[in-house]
């Protein structure tokens, strides 16, 4: 996930997959409202994980705050179950 702001402080993510093919964008969200609980911005991604099948998953490149330290906690205990 990708996060920056717009020119109304709304912050907005946008999910890419890369694959063999190269790049693909598959949405940008407004998670200003749950941008900082890492357990709601980890509904967003895993709703991107089950999209993208997380076999499929090799790396997951986010942002290095400490909500997304926290999401990225909840995405590796996901990951490891499945």
């Amino acid at each position: 996930g990708d996060g920056w702001t717009n020119g109304r402080h709304r912050t907005l993510t946008n999910f890419l997959v890369y694959c063999s093919r190269g790049i693909t964008f598959v949405k940008s969200i407004d998670a200003s409202n749950v941008v900082k609980d890492a357990p709601l911005l980890f509904k967003l991604f895993e709703e991107i994980i089950k999209w993208v099948v997380v076999s499929n998953i090799a790396h997951m490149v986010i942002d290095n705050g400490a909500n997304y330290v926290g999401t990225r906690r909840l995405v590796s205990q996901t990951c490891k179950n499945n």
